[in-house]
């Protein structure tokens, strides 16, 4: 199989996380490397030969990440950052759209057989993904659909108004109804990258000069390459046998039970605490270095939510409440904003 490179995307920028809520930015950021690590080092157990790339305008690491990051070989690239800094659109997620200038970059500097594997952050490789490596090899893209309503509002877009930009964009191809790829991981070869990034340059320029305003500011990186995606002719291979978006809080839970035969877990809310306690775990355990799939699969699900009762994860609710209130008054009394009441 030709060489794979496995990418992570992470723009340090201003705005809150939604998914990983924090006091501060330089919270957010050592949030994020944290899960950056985790999940470099969950492929590197797997891929011991597979190149792994962290594409980042991230100036200074924090010493402990950056020998994390060496330790397994990561090598730091720095896109240029032109859709994520286009104030003609914006987004919840601030920083998504780097991803896309991540795509262009990576896409010029890699040879055309090259495998590549776009991953989120708080995206984990449990085993291989060799069915997905092997539909890339035959030219198709590997994503993730996403289960949105025809008129469901999704960040700022439905499946019609996405639907719409595209048939008005490429009129040629007539009016239908797109498919939507969640953005947590595409498989592809560097080929067929650069087919991509081509295209949303062009999808990108129709809409800075031809949407007239109708279709808002708000737009994504998941937007964007489901628009593009359905133009290309490429071969989408649906990912929903081998990886899942879990959801594991309290509040919001769409755990099935049959977790442990998927290959990919993305996990948006564990940032805070499930992949803090893992990145505390790897840096025990040379990250993860000789764990089988069942002794790291073991190791996952005891510090994450996604097979604890519903009183322990009730419980730990409370207690995150409370460390989110504690962050906050030592963040107030570190910047001398903290004012004690007078008489």
């Amino acid at each position: 199989m030709p060489d794979a490179v496995f990418t992570i995307a992470f723009y340090q920028c201003e705005g809150l996380a939604l998914n990983a809520p924090t006091c501060s930015a330089l919270e957010k950021d050592r949030l994020y490397l944290e899960c950056i690590t985790v999940a470099f080092a969950a492929i590197r157990r797997v891929y011991s030969s597979a190149r792994l790339l962290l594409a980042t305008n991230l100036r200074d690491n924090p010493p402990e990440f950056g020998r994390a990051l060496d330790a397994l070989g990561v090598r730091l690239v720095a896109p240029r950052p032109t859709c994520a800094t286009d104030a003609s659109f914006n987004s919840g997620f601030p920083g998504c759209l780097y991803l896309l200038d991540a795509m262009r970059h990576i896409g010029d500097m890699l040879d055309p057989e090259t495998l590549l594997v776009l991953l989120d952050p708080d995206v984990l490789l449990i085993r291989d993904i060799e069915p997905l490596l092997r539909h890339a090899e035959a030219g198709g893209v590997s994503a993730l659909p996403m289960p949105w309503g025809l008129n469901e509002d999704t960040n700022g877009q439905t499946r019609a108004s996405l639907s719409l930009m595209r048939a008005q964009w490429r009129p040629e191809l007539g009016v239908s109804v797109i498919r939507c790829y969640g953005g947590e991981c595409y498989v592809l070869s560097a080929a067929s990258l650069r087919r991509v990034s081509l295209a949303v340059s062009s999808f990108w320029a129709w809409m800075l000069t031809s949407r007239d305003g109708i279709y808002g500011r708000r737009l994504t990186e998941e937007h964007v390459l489901s628009v593009v995606l359905d133009t290309l002719g490429l071969e989408v291979q649906d990912i929903s046998p081998w990886a899942r978006r879990i959801w594991t809080s309290y509040k919001r839970r769409n755990v099935r039970g049959d977790e442990r035969g998927l290959r990919l877990w993305h996990l948006p809310a564990e940032k805070r605490y499930g992949f803090r306690r893992l990145f505390h775990e790897g840096a025990r355990s040379s990250w993860f270095g000789g764990q089988n799939d069942e002794d790291f699969l073991r190791l996952v699900l005891r510090h994450t939510n996604i097979e604890r009762s519903a009183t322990r994860r009730a419980v730990e609710a409370g207690k995150r409440k409370l460390r989110i209130c504690l962050d906050a008054a030592e963040a107030l009394v570190a910047n001398n904003e903290w004012q004690t009441p007078t008489n």
